[in-house]
């Protein structure tokens, strides 16, 4: 029996990281990416055809979504899409961001009223299903009322909704990276949790859990070694050139512990990585790598990005600093494939409601 595949756009797409989870189902085509900074537009575009499905690639959009003209022309051209997902800027939200008075700024930044701006499309798009990511500590944020706004608005839109906060190691990523999620599908009274597949070892044998135990950060070291060892020229692959004191501080640390100097951890291989942090100031590019586990250096951007679960060959445009930021915003691939997975699920079984309108991009297959 034919699947349904089901359209989406992606907002905030970054380097792709959700465009890719969502693609890797099978069952989903992204027809339109959104993402207003250059660099990461061109990373976008370097690799749209990858995310090509019966030949159809989606279209780049380098567009600021605050603006009131750019949402009037995503609704006119992509109003009935199946699926809207899509991440808003976290740095006016992360516990790293910039702060006034010892405050996150919140909403009260440029960056952060773009979760109104999310609000705004799914009104006027009116998908069946969305997916919003964004940092843990915005639940924190205004004392928790900026999520309890946002999910009021949403279900007041008809949506049913799960929230809460993941691990992508829990979902088979190689990565501890937290996100938090809200999914939305119209018509559904309440969604049910999505199911994670992995946990620690320890924990699975002692408890004979059914789920299989975290991914480490060893095969991804094993990978760019085997690509090195045949002569392969990774792209985004420059090691960084330390000075020797500091390659001979990296030496002394054991797997797992920070550099105090450069505040970074050396990778334990033997676990998942943490997540790779990346800087709140306006206008900078600023990303905070790793140690890596077997040399005394910063990880590579390539390195980063396997991290992050993109495809080796996945190239990311602009020079390193701005190929490694790309690679920390991202949501872990393996992430994005399992609550993309579980959104189809949920589509199939055919419990939502219809889109609002007809659409060229929906699925005429949805009643």
């Amino acid at each position: 029996m034919k699947k349904n595949i089901y359209s989406a756009i992606s907002l905030y797409s970054g380097a792709g990281g959700l465009d890719i989870g969502f693609h890797n189902t099978g069952r989903v085509r992204s027809v339109a990416c959104y993402e207003f900074d250059e660099i990461f537009s061109e990373t976008l575009r370097l690799n749209r055809d990858r995310l090509a499905v019966n030949g159809v690639s989606p279209i780049v959009h380098q567009e600021d979504l605050s603006k009131e003209e750019v949402v009037y022309n995503l609704r006119s051209k992509y109003k009935g899409t199946d699926i809207v997902f899509g991440g808003p800027p976290c740095q006016s939200f992360s516990i790293m961001g910039k702060t006034l008075s010892g405050q996150k700024l919140g909403t009260g930044d440029p960056r952060g009223m773009h979760v109104y701006s999310f609000l705004n499309i799914i009104k006027s798009v009116c998908p069946v299903a969305f997916l919003f990511e964004n940092v843990p500590n915005i639940i924190n944020i205004k004392s928790g009322a900026l999520v309890e706004e946002l999910k009021q608005a949403f279900q007041s839109m008809g949506y049913g909704l799960w929230t809460g906060i993941v691990c992508a190691a829990d979902f088979g990523a190689r990565t501890f990276r937290r996100r938090y999620i809200i999914l939305g599908i119209r018509g559904i009274a309440q969604i049910p949790e999505p199911t994670a597949t992995h946990t620690e070892k320890a924990q699975a044998e002692l408890f004979g859990t059914p789920k299989l135990p975290w991914k480490t950060s060893k095969s991804i070291f094993e990978t760019i070694k085997q690509y090195e060892l045949s002569g392969y020229a990774l792209a985004n692959h420059d090691k960084v050139k330390h000075s020797e004191a500091t390659k001979q501080r990296f030496e002394k640390l054991r797997f797992g512990e920070t550099d105090n100097v450069r505040k970074r951890n050396r990778i334990d291989p033997s676990r998942p990585a943490h997540s790779v942090y990346v800087g709140g100031t306006l206008g900078k590019l600023q990303a905070r790598t790793h140690i890596h586990p077997y040399e005394p250096r910063e990880l590579t951007a390539r390195e980063c990005a396997l991290v992050q679960g993109f495809p080796i060959d996945w190239l990311l445009s602009g020079r390193t600093d701005a190929a490694v930021q790309q690679a920390a915003n991202a949501v872990p691939v393996e992430l994005a494939q399992s609550l993309a997975t579980h959104i189809v699920q949920l589509l199939d079984a055919g419990l939502h409601a219809a889109t609002c309108i007809d659409s060229k991009f929906g699925n005429i297959c949805l009643q």
